[in-house]
Order: C-alpha cells, then sequence, then structure tokens
C-alpha cells in the first residue's frame, strides 16, 4: 500500500474530521486550539494530521473497547468508498506511529482544548433548592431532623405511619 496515496486520501476527508454530533462544539475549538499551539503544519506524506489525531484520541476515549489500529479503522471505515486509496481493514499506520504522533502533538493541545471546552460551556439554572442536579445516580443523603426541613421538603410516608426524618 502506498503511504502518499493514503495521506492523499485523508487530506481528501479533510483535515477537518469529525464526529457528526459533537462537530459544531469542538470542530472549530480543535482548528482554534491547532493555530494558537503552532500544530497546523505536518510531514508530508503522513495521514496523522493533528485535527485527525486529535479526532483520533477523543474516539479513544468513546471506544475503549478498541485499541489504537482498530480505533483509526473505526474511525476511517465511513470513507471506505476510497477504496483505491483506503483499502479495508488494512493497517494504516506503523506500530507506534500513534503514539509518537500523540507525543509530537504534545499534552499542552488538549489542555488548551479542554480549558476553551470547558469556558464555552453555559451556566445550568439551579432546579432544585437553588442547586443544578447534573445527575442521577440513586445515592440518597440524610438531613437534620428540624422543624425548618420538615417544613420545607415534609415527611415521606412509612409503614408505621410517617418517616423518622425529613
Amino acid at each position: 500500500m502506498d503511504t502518499t496515496s493514503v495521506a492523499f486520501a485523508v487530506t481528501q476527508i479533510g483535515a477537518t474530521f469529525s464526529l457528526a454530533p459533537f462537530d459544531a462544539v469542538l470542530q472549530p475549538l480543535i482548528a482554534e486550539t491547532l493555530v494558537e499551539q503552532g500544530k497546523t503544519r505536518w510531514r508530508r506524506g503522513t495521514m496523522l494530521i493533528p485535527g485527525l489525531l486529535i479526532w483520533l484520541v477523543l474516539v479513544l476515549t468513546l471506544r475503549r473497547d478498541l485499541n489504537y489500529d482498530q480505533a483509526l479503522n473505526w474511525m476511517l471505515s465511513g470513507f471506505r468508498w476510497l477504496a483505491d486509496l483506503l483499502p479495508p481493514q488494512a493497517k494504516l499506520v506503523s506500530d507506534g506511529a500513534i503514539s509518537h504522533a500523540r507525543v509530537k502533538l504534545g499534552v499542552e493541545v488538549f489542555r488548551v482544548l479542554w480549558t476553551k471546552l470547558v469556558a464555552s460551556f453555559q451556566p445550568l439554572p439551579a432546579d432544585f433548592h437553588g442547586l443544578t442536579s447534573v445527575i442521577f445516580d440513586g445515592s440518597t443523603g440524610t438531613m437534620p431532623d428540624t422543624t425548618a426541613n420538615q417544613a420545607a421538603f415534609g415527611r415521606p410516608s412509612a409503614r408505621t405511619g410517617v418517616a423518622a426524618f425529613p
């Protein structure tokens, strides 16, 4: 397999490869971060361009059942119509190439991307007694048995009538 043609195929797919549900939020942040960090250039003939590599790292967090090669194949499986350039189930990169590319890209790119992503979040409104609920996991807690708590929350029913705590 000619690595130059695979690299060409990846550039045809685009430096803006994305996973559609996350694309609208992440792609502008990825592009901005790569420019700020000076990571917009890559070696000629490689398919591990910085934008694709960032998406690969994100895919590895979503598809923890896959190794590097499998995750890359999974990502590019929708582009197999480029049959001459991306043969099915081919080993697209040599062993260690993804690890080397990740090291070269560096941690700071992901740190800046995370910071930008968190800064883009909209505040959530308080929906539970002045607090913001973001997840329900089935955990329970106790509260002091005070008149104020009883007035605010009431007491749940119990077998014998009323529970001991609000």
